[in-house]
This record gives structure tokens, C-alpha cells and sequence, in this order.
């Protein structure tokens, strides 16, 4: 899931296809990702978010808005 937060991966299709075989995943990882509830996608984003901000501060990027 992060990898795809954090935009390494455009889907959870394209994490799981690159990662299966090296993580040893099944397709369970679906039925998995089906309970995992909205606040705890949320608060990967945020933790995430946050301290990656004050990076792209510092390396002087200009931010792009998503909304």
C-alpha cells in the first residue's frame, strides 16, 4: 500500500505484479487490502505526506496540488 501512497507504483495491480515473487504473495493480498479501513489508508498518506514536505521544501520544488 505505501508504494502506491507514496507513488512508486500507479495501482496496487502494478506493486503486486512487481512484488509478488520477491515478497512470496498470493491474491490474498486483495482480500486483504478489501479490509483495510479508509483511516488507516489515510494516516499512511498523512505520516508520509508530512515529513516529505519539509524535503521537497528544502530541495526548493515547487508543490503540485492533487485536488
Amino acid at each position: 500500500m505505501s508504494l502506491v501512497v507514496c507513488g512508486i507504483h500507479p495501482s496496487v495491480s502494478a506493486a503486486y505484479r512487481l512484488k509478488a515473487e520477491e515478497m512470496n504473495l498470493s491474491t490474498a493480498v486483495y482480500d486483504k487490502l478489501n479490509g483495510v479501513e479508509t483511516t488507516v489508508s489515510s494516516a499512511i498518506l498523512r505520516e508520509t505526506a508530512i515529513p516529505l514536505a519539509s524535503l521537497i521544501d528544502c530541495l526548493g520544488v515547487a508543490r503540485r496540488s492533487f485536488c
